[in-house]
């Protein structure tokens, strides 16, 4: 793994990891060959009207490190040989990181 890569891997709790089922974490580039690290994840996918499924699916996640030291965090699934973006988001402090990639697979509710 890459320097970059290693630095967003010691930042991710690992309980975090496991929760996400995360496998296979790799270093890679993302935009405009930025450093990232990029891991296959088990997240419940929305339905049509917006509600989370009960059975996960297997799903891309990309951390990539931006010039301003935040992250950028993309998570694309494939749904009948086609991809899409399940989740994006931008300017993600070292701080947040952790709590972003829980919420991956959350839709927040308490019962």
């Amino acid at each position: 793994m890459s320097t970059a890569a290693e630095v967003i891997r010691s930042q991710i709790n690992p309980m975090v990891l496991m929760s996400l089922g995360a496998s296979e974490l790799v270093s890679t580039e993302a935009n405009e060959g930025r450093p990232a690290l990029a891991f296959w994840a088990r997240i419940l996918p929305f339905n049509a009207k917006g509600k989370r499924l009960s059975r996960p699916a297997k799903m891309r996640v990309y951390i990539e490190l931006t010039p301003a030291d935040l992250y950028d965090i993309t998570v694309v699934h494939s749904k009948a040989g086609e991809y899409g973006v399940h989740f994006e988001m931008e300017g993600v402090g070292a701080e947040d990181l952790n709590r972003v990639l829980l919420s991956l697979d959350s839709d927040g509710d308490r019962e």
